[in-house]
């Protein structure tokens, strides 16, 4: 599951020109599989919510509403 966020998450945002990372997880995370890991704890490991997140995550890069890095997304559920 953490694997089809992280992949589905969009990897920039433009600001005034400038491209900023959105899935940088090099702050908290050593590995990708320990982020993988987190997510899934942090959905308690729930299929269902995780298909409600990645329909939220595709209608917002449709929409272009994400404004936050991947680490913020999951820790703040936004």
């Amino acid at each position: 599951m953490g694997q089809e966020l992280f992949n589905e998450y969009p990897p920039f945002l433009n600001i005034n020109g400038k491209l900023m990372s959105l899935r940088n997880i090099a702050k908290k995370f050593y590995s990708l599989d320990e982020f993988y890991f987190y997510y899934s704890a942090t959905i308690g490991h729930n299929p269902e919510k995780h298909k409600e997140i990645m329909e939220l995550i595709k209608w917002g890069k449709e929409n272009d509403q994400i404004r936050v890095g991947i680490l913020e997304f999951i820790a703040s559920h936004k």
